[in-house]
């Protein structure tokens, strides 16, 4: 089950998207701002596949919340979408120079929150896969270079058995 992590400081609009969401079967976890969401990614078990958040938020907003996300190594690779209704130009440079995924503006649909998130995923899984084939043909590499390396000086040994 993907887990979603909502940073929203207007409690109802954040029920109503935790309940959209865990009704196509997402498992999410709310926070009504940035302190919150950062304490959950600090001390969850399991981190979320996604984090969508707010920029507008008290205590700690989505820039900052944005920017210890994009700081922590275990984190870097999560991926993080506002959903805010900031429209200017500034904001979105801003967001993209923190490293935002996606920028969804409100009064949005929930299909488009739902497409712009799986979208994301799938691009995660894609990665994953990717590296993970890389990594398979870099331990075969290694692999036969091993073997290799050790039959020469064997060859050697039983030789000068023989």
């Amino acid at each position: 089950m993907t887990k979603v992590l909502i940073a929203e400081d207007n409690e109802m609009l954040l029920e109503d998207i935790a309940l959209e969401l865990e009704m196509r079967g997402y498992d999410v976890v709310q926070a009504s701002n940035g302190n919150l969401a950062l304490h959950h990614l600090k001390t969850a078990q399991k981190l979320p596949d996604i984090i969508v958040s707010d920029i507008a938020m008290p205590d700690m907003d989505g820039f900052k919340f944005l920017e210890h996300v994009r700081n922590v190594s275990e984190w870097i690779a999560i991926p993080f979408l506002f959903l805010t209704a900031f429209d200017s130009p500034n904001s979105v440079r801003i967001s993209k120079e923190l490293g935002v995924d996606d920028y969804i503006t409100k009064p949005f649909r929930a299909e488009d929150l739902v497409l712009a998130m799986e979208s994301k995923l799938k691009r995660v899984k894609a990665f994953e896969a990717q590296a993970d084939q890389n990594l398979d043909v870099k331990r075969k590499t290694l692999l036969h270079m091993m073997s290799h390396e050790l039959k020469t000086p064997l060859m050697s040994i039983y030789g000068g058995s023989e």
